[in-house]
C-alpha cells in the first residue's frame, strides 16, 4: 500500500515514516499542501493521511483539493485538534472517505489502516 502523509510538522512525519516503512507500507511525505498535491498528481497513492492545521491551505482545504481530483481515495485526518472532529463535521462529511482521528493516536491509526476499518482500498 502506498500512502502519501501530509503534515507541517517535520517529527511528526519522521516518526509517521518510521512506524508506517516498519509496518509494511511505502510512504511519501510532504510538509505542506501544494507539494502534496503535487506528488498525488505524480504517484498513484491508496490512502491520504493529513494534519488540518496547517499554513494556507489547511488539510480541510487539501482534502476538498484532492476531491476535485478523485472522489474514491480514503483520507484520513490525523490532528492533534482538542476540539475534535465536531469542529470539522460539515467538512469532513463533504470529504466522502474522509475519517478523523484524534489527538494523534498512532496504534489507532495502524489498527484502521491494517484492517480496513472505515474504508475499502480493495
Amino acid at each position: 500500500m502506498n500512502i502519501l502523509v501530509l503534515d507541517d510538522d517535520m517529527w511528526m512525519l519522521e516518526l509517521l515514516e518510521t512506524v508506517l516503512t516498519e509496518s509494511g507500507y511505502q510512504m511519501s511525505k510532504a510538509l505542506n499542501s501544494y507539494s502534496a498535491f503535487k506528488m498525488f498528481q505524480t504517484k498513484t497513492f491508496d490512502l491520504i493521511i493529513s494534519d488540518i492545521h496547517m499554513p494556507h491551505p489547511n488539510g480541510i482545504e487539501f482534502g476538498k483539493m484532492i476531491r476535485k481530483e478523485n472522489s474514491l481515495i480514503p483520507i484520513i485526518y490525523f490532528s492533534a485538534e482538542l476540539n475534535g472532529p465536531d469542529t470539522y463535521a460539515a467538512d469532513i462529511h463533504e470529504i466522502t472517505n474522509a475519517y478523523y482521528i484524534e489527538d494523534k493516536q498512532i496504534d489507532t491509526l495502524l489498527e484502521i489502516i491494517k484492517n480496513h476499518k472505515l474504508f475499502d482500498l480493495e
